[in-house]
């Protein structure tokens, strides 16, 4: 797929499925000197390694000025985490959760593919009647990258603002993360023991 895509084209439930893909790829892979495929180091979005980078991540995340100090435990756990995230298994982990991410934001714009995932099943006061499609197109119609935007915005919107989060939630049953998450936690723990 191109760099730059026209306002206008349109997409069908496959294309912007291999869309999702190729951007997906683009934000877990890079290429190395040699051309090879190689996993984006995303600890350096992360946890940064700087102090005063650190600090900024506080005071962002609303903490005071006068708590802007990173005290020994805080400490073990940053570096036990970067770590972690420095190791292979934290692949398959970022390889599940983005797995998990991309496929509930594709399932989000299914419906304006396929307006018949929206419409509930219609029924008569005797029984149940079944809706013939008349048109294939309307099946998996094709919709203008315009078109498709505000849905994208406000799928973004729900990811960062939502409450409750369904994104959120479907990371929190990510049997990698689950697990991943537990490491940090005990190997933490074990050092506060320890201390």
């Amino acid at each position: 797929m191109c760099n730059s895509i026209s306002l206008k084209k349109t997409f069908t439930s496959k294309d912007f499925s291999d869309l999702l893909g190729e951007i997906r790829s683009r934000l877990e892979y890079t290429e190395d000197m040699e051309g090879e495929r190689v996993p984006v180091n995303m600890r350096e979005y992360m946890l940064p390694d700087e102090a005063s980078d650190e600090r900024e991540v506080l005071r962002a995340g609303g903490v005071d000025e006068f708590d802007l100090v990173v005290d020994p435990t805080l400490r073990n756990l940053l570096d036990e985490t970067r770590d972690f995230i420095d190791s292979a298994d934290f692949a398959t982990v970022l390889s599940s959760t983005l797995a998990t991410t991309f496929a509930r934001f594709n399932l989000a714009l299914q419906p304006t593919f396929n307006p018949f995932l929206l419409s509930p099943p219609q029924s008569s006061a005797t029984s149940a009647v079944i809706a013939e499609i008349e048109d294939d197109e309307d099946i998996d119609r094709a919709v203008p990258l315009v078109s498709l935007l505000p849905l994208v915005a406000r799928q973004v919107h729900l990811i960062i603002n939502g409450v409750p989060n369904e994104y959120v939630e479907s990371l929190a049953m990510v049997k990698e993360l689950q697990a991943f998450s537990a490491i940090v936690y005990s190997s933490f723990a074990e050092q506060l023991v320890n201390n």
